[in-house]
């Protein structure tokens, strides 16, 4: 949960790699549905080290409390449209980071997306308005009288109890 913290991330870092070296390999499996389960943690705790390392790599705090480090509260201009790559390489199985430039949009979207809204009207007439319910309503009155039950003032305003 945010902010980041160091210390934190590196203790994530130090569970992710006791749970590789300890628990993953003691994982049984007896079906399809275990094996899916299986990759799913192993995929679960790479995508957590890849977290965790491409946020220890950024050395900046953007775009507000979420990617707020304590370490490094400042956002620094070397980190301007850049992203943070993560690649696992594969013969040694580290995790490895690197900072890309984005690449420019393929679209000049400011004028791309500039059109007329068509004109709506919402003039529409007015739908149907319940009438008042007057407190000499025969209905009301003859239920009240036969009934004898105590009417909701909410339904019957005026009329006293008899």
């Amino acid at each position: 949960t945010p902010p980041k913290s160091d210390p934190l991330m590196n203790k994530m870092l130090w569970w992710v790699d006791r749970i590789r070296r300890e628990d993953l390999p003691n994982v049984k499996v007896c079906d399809y549905h275990d094996l899916i389960r299986a990759t799913e943690v192993t995929s679960i705790t790479d995508c957590a080290e890849m977290a965790a390392r491409a946020s220890l790599f950024r050395t900046e705090s953007r775009w507000g409390l979420s990617h707020y480090r304590l370490a490094c509260p400042e956002r620094k201009a070397e980190w301007d449209r850049q992203y943070v790559i993560v690649k696992k390489n594969m013969s040694s199985g580290e995790m490895e980071c690197e900072k890309r430039e984005v690449p420019a949009y393929k679209w000049d979207y400011p004028t791309r997306l500039e059109y007329e809204y068509p004109k709506i009207d919402l003039n529409i007439g007015q739908g149907f308005v319940h009438p008042e319910n007057e407190h000499t309503d025969p209905w009301i009155v003859e239920k009240y009288d036969r009934e004898g039950m105590e009417i909701p003032k909410r339904i019957f305003p005026k009329m006293s109890k008899k």
